[in-house]
């Protein structure tokens, strides 16, 4: 892939002053398909069915837990798989939980 642009400078950099710009290219998203592993982290918040993890980022993920003790407004890190079929309502889709850690904060 090849990427080129054209940039207009002002006449004192065309008078040998120093131009600077920054380049940054950004990660694809990582494969969220059915059955993906994902290890997220955010805070638990209330869900009409299922607990929710709110991520710093603002998305949100119904948490398929089985006798989990999640305390609301929990920090936590979330690993597990997203669930191919599941009766939570919210969220972008449903995780079905490995591990929960706890955070500080």
């Amino acid at each position: 892939m090849t990427l080129s642009t054209q940039i207009t400078a002002a006449p004192a950099l065309r008078a040998g002053g120093l131009l600077l710009f920054t380049l940054a290219a950004c990660a694809p998203l990582p494969d969220r398909g059915i059955g993906a592993y994902m290890v997220l982290e955010g805070q638990i918040v209330p869900g009409a069915e299922c607990p929710l993890l709110r991520t710093d980022n603002g998305e949100f993920f119904a948490l398929s837990t089985v006798g989990a003790d999640l305390g609301l407004r929990e920090r936590v890190r979330i690993s597990g798989r997203r669930a191919e079929m599941s009766f939570c309502q919210e969220g972008q889709y449903t995780i079905s939980v490995d591990r929960i850690d706890r955070l500080p904060g």
